[in-house]
C-alpha cells in the first residue's frame, strides 16, 4: 500500500467510524420508540431515554454551533421525546425507592404506610403514562429517520473529517469544564435547580466520554 493510499484510509477512518456509530445510535433509538408507545416497563422508558441522548450526543459532534435548522429540529425532536417521558421516570425511580424501604423495615404499620405511598406513585405514574403517550404520538418516527438519513448522506459528502479528534478532545474539556462548574454550584447552594444542571452536565460529560471511545480513542 502506497503512502498517499494510506493517508487517504486513514484520514477516512474516524469519518467512517463517526458515521457507523451514529446510524447503529439511530437503528437503537428507533428501535425502543415504538415499544414504548405500547409498553410501559420501566426498562423501556430508561432504555428510550437513554438512547435519544446517545443520538443527540453525536449530533452535537456531526452538527457543531452554529447548527442548521434541520439539525436543530432533530435535536430538538430528541429533547422533546426525552421530556416527554421524564416524569415517568421519576415516578419509577421514586416507587423504587419506596419498594427498597419496604424491603427493609420490620414494622407492619410502616410497611403499611409505604404501600400506601407505593400505591399514591403508581396512581400517578399511571396518569403521567397516559400524558406521555399522548405527546409523542405526534412524532412521524419514520419523518425522523428519513431526514436524518438524509443528513448523514449530506455530512459523508461534504464535511471534511480531518480535525475530528481535536474537537472531540475540546468538546471534552468543554464538557469537563462544565461540569466542574455545575458541581461548585451545587455545592455552593444544595438547590434543586443545581443538583439538576449538575446531573445534565454529568450525563453530557458521560455520553460524550462514551462517544470518544467507542470511536477510538481510550486514553
Amino acid at each position: 500500500m502506497g503512502d498517499s493510499e494510506r493517508s487517504t484510509r486513514d484520514s477516512a477512518a474516524p469519518q467512517t467510524r463517526l458515521l457507523d456509530l451514529t446510524q447503529k445510535r439511530l437503528e437503537k433509538f428507533v428501535s425502543f420508540f415504538p415499544r414504548v408507545l405500547v409498553n410501559d416497563h420501566p426498562d423501556t422508558i430508561h432504555d428510550t431515554r437513554v438512547w435519544s441522548r446517545r443520538l443527540q450526543q453525536v449530533f452535537r459532534v456531526l452538527f457543531p454551533k452554529p447548527r442548521a435548522g434541520k439539525s436543530r429540529k432533530l435535536m430538538r425532536t430528541l429533547r422533546n421525546i426525552r421530556r416527554a417521558l421524564g416524569d415517568c421516570r421519576n415516578m419509577d425511580v421514586s416507587i423504587g425507592l419506596v419498594r427498597e424501604r419496604q424491603a427493609t423495615t420490620n414494622s407492619p404499620r410502616i410497611r403499611e404506610s409505604w404501600d400506601q405511598m407505593c400505591l399514591y406513585l403508581n396512581e400517578k405514574r399511571a396518569n403521567e403514562i397516559s400524558r406521555a403517550h399522548e405527546k409523542l404520538t405526534q412524532y412521524d418516527i419514520m419523518a425522523f429517520v428519513t431526514k436524518t438519513q438524509a443528513l448523514l448522506q449530506s455530512v459523508a459528502q461534504n464535511e471534511d473529517f480531518s480535525a475530528l479528534n481535536d474537537t472531540l478532545r475540546a468538546s471534552v474539556h468543554e464538557a469537563l469544564a462544565e461540569w466542574e462548574a455545575a458541581l461548585a454550584a451545587a455545592k455552593d447552594t444544595h438547590e434543586v435547580d443545581k443538583i439538576h444542571a449538575l446531573r445534565i452536565a454529568g450525563k453530557r460529560l458521560r455520553y460524550l466520554a462514551e462517544l470518544v471511545v467507542e470511536l477510538g480513542d481510550t486514553s
